[in-house]
């Protein structure tokens, strides 16, 4: 959607409980990138995180009139969606079955990309500098650039201003600077 409206959510949910296919559109084009993140975290398999992503907004779809702005916001709710939908497909049967079925060059090819991560962390005591940080920082640093989400997901997710965040990342990267530079 080409189009750079920004729609509140208060009037987007009207509009997705009318089933207006504009709002879907919308809600897609503004919230898919986030959603699937919410999914790759946990699904590794480009084909089966798009599979879920489009179950997602399925469900989403079939489910917005039990949606409560009083319980939060719309983004939130979507995204525990996308994070049950990401669990469930891990605990489902057909997981388990495509799991024993994996040939060893696919296997060793994942895991020899998870520890080649794991080692490019380790490489510069990026855990041994974050235990350095005040847990307020390490937690919003976490968020942001281990976990994935960005900074006004991280705000949704623990109930905190958006500045707030802002401020715990960008005091937790001149920290670790710091401690990089005097670790050197």
């Amino acid at each position: 959607m080409a189009n750079t409206q920004i729609i509140p959510e208060a009037m987007l949910v009207v509009q997705l409980q009318e089933k207006r296919e504009s709002a879907f559109a919308y809600l897609y084009d503004k919230y898919s990138g986030a959603l699937y993140g919410v999914i790759k975290r946990n699904i590794s398999e480009e084909t089966q995180s798009t599979d879920i992503l489009q179950d997602v907004f399925v469900k989403i779809f079939k489910n917005i009139d039990n949606y409560n702005a009083e319980a939060g916001s719309l983004f939130t709710w979507m995204m525990n969606i996308a994070r049950n939908a990401s669990i469930d497909f891990l605990r489902s049967k057909a997981n388990h079955n495509d799991q024993k079925n994996r040939t060893i060059e696919d296997t060793a090819h994942y895991l020899d990309k998870n520890h080649q991560v794991e080692l490019n962390i380790n490489t510069i005591d990026l855990k041994k500098l974050l235990d350095r940080l005040p847990e307020s920082q390490a937690e919003a640093l976490a968020y942001v650039y281990f976990k994935g989400y960005t900074q006004k997901e991280t705000s949704e997710l623990l109930d905190i201003p958006l500045g707030t965040i802002k401020t715990r990342v960008r005091l937790g990267i001149n920290s670790l600077k710091e401690y990089y530079k005097v670790s050197q």
